[in-house]
């Protein structure tokens, strides 16, 4: 363990900050020090101290709590929204890599997609289907769609000119059976790698949409509507802003360190000596 944090700093450094935002979440479902939604208008604003470490809220809500159900509920919308995207974009990306006239409309599609932001697709959906963790989610997953077709096709248009695929093309076999059997396998360690950099961004445009009102809605805890109802308050009582604000620095932070230790992990150019 000490001679991987040596080797490789950055990943050990964002893992360890990962596993501490993990933990949180998953204890969040068993334990709060108190209900993030009870109201106690008594303690309203309160700075911290032994009983609320890290105060209390405009309503007397404690802050600790609710940041503790807010890194489960920012966690849960950007990993299923990565994990909607990657289920898929991916197997658009490996189509697409096959050529022919499946590459030309499936990547134009994407490049439209891809135009547009997920605010932009979070204000469209919330008219259709109102606003809700599941809006943003869903928002944040059709911008990720493009994202992992880009990189699979990528990625998978180098494979495809290997010996081992021609050879593969040589005996015959389609190509679905190539790209299900010989090209996805050498491309998990890559996606992989694209997708914990994924949901860095989809935490960042979560927090973003429930800053605007378009996310989670009340009385359910959110860092970036933890956020907005600190804003008012930031210099009567600035520790409503450090808390989310800390966690979802920390949170991005660790998510792009493990993602960029994974790609340099994954790419043979970069390997280091031991």
């Amino acid at each position: 363990m000490m001679a991987f944090a040596r080797t490789r700093p950055s990943l050990a450094t964002g893992l360890a900050i990962i596993a501490i935002i993990a933990f949180a979440a998953l204890a969040s479902l068993v334990w709060t020090p108190y209900d993030p939604a009870a109201i106690d208008v008594a303690r309203a604003l309160k700075p911290p101290s032994a009983a609320h470490w890290l105060g209390a809220d405009p309503i007397g809500r404690d802050v600790f709590s609710m940041t503790l159900v807010g890194a489960r509920v920012s966690l849960a919308v950007a990993l299923g929204a990565v994990l909607i995207g990657l289920a898929i974009g991916a197997p658009l990306g490996l189509l697409a890599a096959t050529g022919g006239w499946r590459d030309g409309p499936i990547m134009r599609v994407n490049d439209v997609v891809f135009a547009f932001p997920a605010l932009l697709l979070a204000i469209l959906l919330t008219t259709l289907i109102g606003q809700s963790g599941l809006t943003a989610m869903i928002a944040i997953a059709i911008f990720n769609v493009p994202v992992f077709a880009r990189v699979t096709r990528g990625a998978a248009r180098a494979l495809w000119r290997r010996d081992y695929i021609l050879a593969a093309r040589a005996a015959g076999e389609s190509a679905a059976a190539i790209s299900v059997r010989h090209v996805a396998p050498n491309l998990l360690d890559q996606i992989f790698a694209q997708a914990t950099i994924q949901v860095s961004t989809a935490v960042l445009a979560e927090a973003a949409l429930s800053y605007l009102g378009l996310g989670v809605q009340p009385p359910t805890p959110s860092w970036g509507r933890m956020l907005a109802d600190a804003q008012t308050y930031v210099f009567l009582a600035p520790h409503l802003v450090f808390a989310p604000g800390l966690a979802l620095i920390a949170t991005v932070l660790g998510l792009s360190l493990v993602g960029d230790g994974l790609r340099d992990l994954f790419d043979p150019r970069n390997e280091r000596a031991p």
